[in-house]
């Protein structure tokens, strides 16, 4: 007799021969083996399937046991006085049929309404780009005109910045043409007999004279004799204008050139101020520069280019002193020379062995032109532009301070530290680069100090603090500095 039976794993409806109640069975479909009753059998027979799964397993993957929807069967010997004998069941329902019109009609609306959802969402998302999109135009359109209105600044501060410069320059000039005017009314008074037109030439003739003595001085070609240079030069002058030649007698035109050039022979180096008692001060010498004291004893710093091949020079202090000083040690491809004087330093500068940063701010002080801007010192600053010198020397510093003629071997000095951080070596063609010059690096003038045995003390010297305020700094800074004379 055959019993209808459920599977306890997946409930699948099977039937067997009631023979086999209480012996051990395989369901075919999940593949579980399970007890029916109490009495063992060695061989576990096949049931016959009823109703199939709607989507057996393939041969080729082997089905893993699913977990059955219900609690499994106890497995005790004798089955539970309330458990639910095995009895016959209701056929399953196929799994797969065709759906009624009420089915397909909600899932056709179902349809419709997830599209119409989609659609929403598709155009709430192209709205929010829409308006972002415009948000960003507004805020790109706003960063434009930023930028249009700091460029609009930029250009109306350069211009007024132009504006000032040449409002500056023109005060320059306007202050040069009143001193003219009082030199030209006081030679007019003196000389000229009232008449201005002749007091015009003459003052042209006179600063004609002190430029070409200026240039020959630049270009190291002054003559021995610079008082009766000057003086042949201007009677030459004089000579040759037709309103000078006129207006004064030929004894006249020597008199009046020895008047101004001719005392200039015997002119003591401290003796007044002006442009005659400069010349007279640097008449015999053929070149000049800075220098500065690194000592109290006397030791100095310059340029070798300065000194070149000279083995004594003269200095002059800020004060007006006159001193003689040797040179003890040079290196020519540092371009460093070392001096050495018996008098004792007013001030003198620490060297600094470390290296600057880029963009410090830095000064010199020195004697830029002497014969045309004069002996008193001259100060000058700017930044630390490169930590590197032309063509990458790494012993230089490219710095923006301005530079000219007679500031070769003053000190570079940092301006918050009051520490030399370099020697002021030379100014690039400013027809080629405007603001490009040089210093040689401290550390480079320490090596030199270290070769030389009598001065290599000196780096080992107390350094007193230096002046917290900038002021005082470049005051003892200008106390240090020196002009540099080379004797003919």
């Amino acid at each position: 007799m055959l019993a209808n039976f459920a599977c306890p794993f997946c409930q699948a409806m099977l039937q067997m021969d009631a023979s086999h109640a209480g012996a051990k069975v395989r369901c075919p479909s999940c593949g579980q083996a399970f007890q029916l009753g109490a009495l063992p059998e060695p061989e576990i027979p096949m049931a016959t399937l009823v109703q199939p799964k709607a989507a057996p397993p393939g041969p080729s993957r082997p089905q893993q046991p699913q977990r059955p929807t219900g609690h499994p069967p106890q497995q005790p010997h004798a089955p539970h006085p309330q458990a639910r004998q095995p009895g016959p069941q209701r056929p399953m329902q196929p799994q797969y049929r065709r759906p009624t019109a009420d089915e397909t009609a909600r899932e056709e609306t179902r349809a419709k309404l997830m599209l119409g959802g989609i659609g929403v969402g598709a155009l709430l998302i192209i709205g929010l780009g829409v308006h972002f999109g415009i948000k960003y135009l507004d805020h790109a359109e706003g960063e434009a005109s930023g930028l249009k209105e700091l460029a609009r600044m930029d250009a109306a501060r350069e211009k007024e910045a132009i504006r000032e410069e040449l409002a500056a320059q023109e005060k320059v000039e306007k202050a040069k043409a009143a001193e003219r005017k009082v030199l030209r009314d006081e030679l007019s008074r003196t000389i000229c007999r009232g008449n201005d037109a002749v007091a015009d030439e003459l003052l042209a003739a006179i600063e004609k004279v002190v430029e070409e003595a200026t240039d020959a001085f630049n270009n190291g070609q002054l003559p021995p004799d610079l008082p009766r240079f000057m003086e042949d030069s201007l009677v030459k002058k004089m000579t040759d204008n037709p309103v000078l030649r006129k207006s004064f007698r030929a004894s006249e035109l020597h008199a009046i050139a020895k008047a101004f050039f001719g005392s200039m022979e015997r002119m003591p180096a401290n003796n007044g101020q002006g442009q005659g008692q400069t010349l007279g001060l640097l008449a015999n010498y053929s070149s000049m520069g800075s220098g500065f004291f690194i000592s109290s004893d006397g030791w100095l710093l310059t340029n070798h280019h300065v000194v070149r091949n000279v083995t004594e020079v003269d200095i002059r202090t800020a004060s007006g002193e006159v001193l003689k000083a040797q040179v003890m040690k040079t290196d020519p491809k540092a371009d460093l020379a070392l001096l050495k004087t018996s008098g004792v330093a007013p001030e003198w500068l620490p060297l600094s062995d470390g290296q600057a940063t880029l963009g410090a701010s830095v000064f010199t002080v020195g004697y830029p032109r002497p014969t045309l801007q004069g002996v008193e010192p001259k100060f000058t600053d700017g930044t630390v532009s490169s930590l590197k010198g032309a063509r990458d020397e790494a012993s230089n510093y490219q710095i923006s301070v301005p530079l000219q003629p007679g500031n070769s071997g003053g000190a570079l000095v940092h301006l918050q530290s009051g520490w030399v951080i370099g020697v002021v070596r030379a100014a690039f063609d400013p027809s080629v680069a405007q603001n490009v010059n040089y210093a040689v690096k401290s550390t480079a003038a320490r090596a030199l100090i270290e070769a030389t045995t009598s001065a290599k003390p000196l780096l080992k010297v107390p350094v007193p603090p230096n002046p917290t305020d900038a002021s005082a700094t470049i005051e003892k800074v200008k106390s240090a500095t020196v002009l540099v004379l080379i004797p003919r």
